[in-house]
């Protein structure tokens, strides 16, 4: 019954109430595009919180530090054999030889 009133009614009515309901879709998908994103982005700093916390928790950096200082320690070691083979091998001059 609305919509035979509308229709028999001056044209600048019709228009009106539809302008009205389109930016009633336009204000509703504008906030429906915003909380698509917004939730988008939520869900993507959480995804990054909970990364930053199981690197936090994991042990790769723990075991790296200490794989670092066995090779430090066995570079030194290492390091420390060859110049005692070294010392070894050429006879020490002493000043009556040179």
């Amino acid at each position: 019954m609305a919509s035979k009133l509308l229709s028999k009614k001056a044209g600048p009515l019709k228009e009106t109430l539809a302008t009205a309901n389109m930016n009633v879709a336009l204000i509703h998908d504008k906030y429906s595009i915003k909380n698509f994103w917004e939730q988008k982005i939520e869900n993507h700093y959480q995804m990054t919180e909970n990364e930053e916390t199981r690197m936090k928790n994991s042990a790769l950096t723990r075991l790296r530090g200490e794989w670092t200082k066995r090779l430090e320690s066995r570079t030194k070691h290492l390091k420390k054999v060859n110049e005692e083979n070294l010392r070894k091998a050429r006879p020490v001059q002493t000043a009556d030889q040179a």
